[in-house]
């Protein structure tokens, strides 16, 4: 028997040539490491189940959930849970936790994608984008003047969850001269001074908002934290604009 460390990488990371979609650079450490065996796994999993826990020492998931299941029957081999992406809502890291599997997420590679694209949506719904692509493919291009865009002067972003992501959002907010906010039970009020932000609760950031950016981690507390009366606290004219987990709203 092997007694190399074994490592199953899930499907949901490749492409659809079968490639890696955020490159090679990490396999090409594993490759270097003679002690190391790493795999795909052998088909796309939902969730991982005992019988992948049992040929694994370790196994870097992306979407598949690794529920307590996964860990309790006596021939888990696994150890180390590797998430890929900064929220661990998808493993249940009590029960790892009872099983002695360390969970490990990446917390540093996300900020500056995520906020981008958050930034994205940002400018898009100002200029109303969306809207004017439609109206040149459609022909009506001269009615581009009734659909004026907002323009972010003065405006108001609203950032529900100041970790990595929403602070990285607020730093490249700073230059288009907006009002920033956010709330966060755990966030550093002299932090976000620093980088140009105030920390209000949530009904000031959702009354005061003219876009509110979700970027906060899914659990218990935040579980349909945007629900029906944080929402009639917006403007008529705000728009909401979600980059974390879908049961947040």
């Amino acid at each position: 028997m092997s007694t190399k460390l074994r490592v199953g990488l899930t499907r949901d990371i490749l492409d659809s040539r079968g490639e890696p979609a955020f490159g090679r650079a990490a396999l090409e450490i594993l490759d270097c490491d003679p002690n190391l065996q790493w795999e795909y796994l052998p088909a796309v999993v939902s969730e991982i189940g005992p019988e992948i826990a049992a040929q694994y020492d370790a196994l870097y998931v992306n979407i598949a959930r690794v529920p307590a299941a996964a860990v309790e029957r006596a021939n888990c081999r696994l150890r180390v849970v590797a998430r890929h992406g900064v929220g661990y809502d998808s493993v249940d890291v009590a029960a790892m936790t009872r099983a002695g599997v360390l969970v490990t997420n990446t917390p540093t590679s996300m900020p500056r994608p995520v906020a981008t694209t958050a930034l994205t949506f940002v400018l898009a719904l100002a200029g109303k984008l969306f809207l004017k692509d439609r109206l040149t493919r459609s022909g009506r291009w001269h009615e581009r003047m009734d659909n004026m865009g907002l323009g972010l002067s003065g405006r108001t972003l609203g950032v529900v969850g100041a970790g990595g992501i929403g602070k990285e959002l607020l730093r490249m907010a700073r230059v288009f001269d907006l009002k920033l906010l956010a709330t966060d039970p755990v966030a550093n009020d002299v932090e976000l001074g620093y980088i140009g932000a105030g920390k209000v609760d949530l009904d000031t950031l959702m009354r005061e908002s003219d876009f509110v950016v979700v970027c906060c981690l899914l659990n218990e507390r935040t579980r349909h934290l945007i629900g029906a009366e944080a929402l009639a606290k917006m403007k008529p004219t705000s728009y909401l604009i979600n980059v974390a987990r879908g049961p947040i709203v």
